[in-house]
């Protein structure tokens, strides 16, 4: 017993550590105004916002219906911009990869991601039975990173939303 309270203290402390929720006073000005400047049609007042591990501070927030996340460092410098899409917005090229390298999985979830210093690319959440991917696209096709998504991160993704 005592082991696994070990392991539930030590998972939950991984967790919290990766983000953490904090309110808009939070939030350094300098992050608060490139916020604004960078997304000048967003209703700031239904913004949620996280701190992320030492390296920024993310928000989450609609625009027109849309899905976006945004994080940004301390001092306001953008770091990344995720847009939710529809399947159906993925780039040919991501289709024709996924078929291909991964053949009869299902589409969960997909992204738009734009960085200052990287191409764009689309993130996609497959899955097959009990074996999840997170895996990044060039617009191109090509696979840049694949990762195994754990049933426990997915439940946490799903408890966010």
């Amino acid at each position: 017993m005592k082991r696994i309270t070990i392991i539930l203290v030590a998972v939950f402390a991984i967790v919290y550590a990766n983000a953490q929720k904090i309110t808009e006073n939070d939030v350094p000005t300098s992050v608060k105004q490139a916020f604004i400047q960078k997304f000048p049609n967003a209703n700031a007042k239904e913004v949620k916002w996280e701190k992320e591990d030492d390296t920024g501070i993310e928000a989450n927030f609609k625009i027109d219906k849309e899905e976006y996340s945004v994080t940004f460092d301390q001092t306001g410098k953008w770091l990344e911009t995720e847009l939710e899409i529809k399947k159906a917005k993925l780039p040919e090229a991501v289709r024709v990869a996924i078929a291909k390298e991964f053949p009869r999985y299902k589409i969960e979830e997909a992204e738009k991601i734009e960085t200052p210093d990287q191409e764009l690319l689309y993130e996609v959440e497959l899955e097959k039975k009990e074996i999840s991917y997170a895996v990044q696209f060039t617009t191109a096709g090509k696979i840049v990173k694949k990762e195994e998504v754990k049933e426990s991160e997915e439940k946490e993704e799903e408890e966010e939303d």
